[in-house]
């Protein structure tokens, strides 16, 4: 931020991408917005993030009232893409294999938008292959609502190996974890791809989710830390000090 700053005192102009909102609050005099690869909004950097957090937003909303699994099974019936069109923010790919369904569960299998912090949940994605794959991968991220990534896995990285795909074949991925986040609102990409990073479908917003916690805390993760404390007394004497100690432990979880 710093070096950003000398750099704009001296005259120079900076072409500055990011979904940080507080970084480009506080670096840019002017902001423009990107959606869908069109030009959504320019001017003044408050009233650009404004409109953005307006888009999040009302993506999420779009979601809450349009339930994922009426719409996977109504595209699944008639042979279109299970993943609303009105759902995901962004999706490319060769066409090697499409994303069927992507569905976010607790630990008793019941799809969720509302989790607590520290909750068990699975991601359960399903693929069709509409050619022969001999290695793909698939993987899922966590997004929060400014877009920064928060974490991301897949199939290479937990060395599942799929073997040959044929085309045709459909592909169920399950991964599970404990959701440690802070509370916010939350995205989920979804993609299949090759070992080298050809993308055959990847999808940007494909779940959002909203984490919640009786606890409150500060930033992105749920580190779960405790607390406690100590009262110290402390003596003058001569030549040195002698320290005496009352102490209370306090503990906060």
């Amino acid at each position: 931020m710093r070096r950003l700053k000398e750099m704009q005192e001296s005259g120079v102009t900076i072409f500055f991408v990011s979904h940080d909102s507080s970084a480009v609050r506080a670096l840019c005099s002017r902001a423009i917005l990107l959606n869908a690869g069109r030009v959504h909004a320019d001017g003044k950097p408050a009233d650009v993030l404004n409109r953005y957090q307006k888009i999040i937003m009302a993506r999420e909303q779009a979601y809450e009232t349009a339930p994922v699994e009426e719409a996977i099974n109504a595209e699944l019936t008639t042979g279109t893409e299970a993943v609303a069109d009105s759902n995901y923010t962004y999706r490319h790919g060769d066409g090697s294999a499409q994303i069927l369904s992507v569905e976010l569960l607790n630990d008793a299998r019941r799809s969720v938008q509302l989790v607590e912090t520290g909750d068990p949940l699975t991601v359960k994605v399903r693929i069709v292959f509409h050619t022969d794959v001999e290695y793909p991968v698939c993987g899922f991220m966590i997004r929060n609502r400014h877009g920064i990534h928060l974490y991301g896995t897949n199939t290479e990285l937990q060395e599942i190996d799929f073997g040959a795909v044929r085309r045709g074949e459909v592909v169920e991925i399950t991964f599970a974890f404990e959701c440690w986040l802070a509370p916010d609102s939350y995205s989920i990409v979804v993609a299949a791809h090759s070992p080298d990073a050809i993308s055959f479908d990847w999808v940007d917003g494909a779940l959002f989710f909203q984490v919640i916690s009786a606890t409150r805390m500060e930033g992105v993760a749920n580190l779960n830390a405790t607390a406690s404390i100590r009262r110290v007394v402390m003596k003058s004497m001569e030549p040195g000090f002698e320290t005496t100690e009352e102490t209370t432990g306090v503990l906060h979880r």
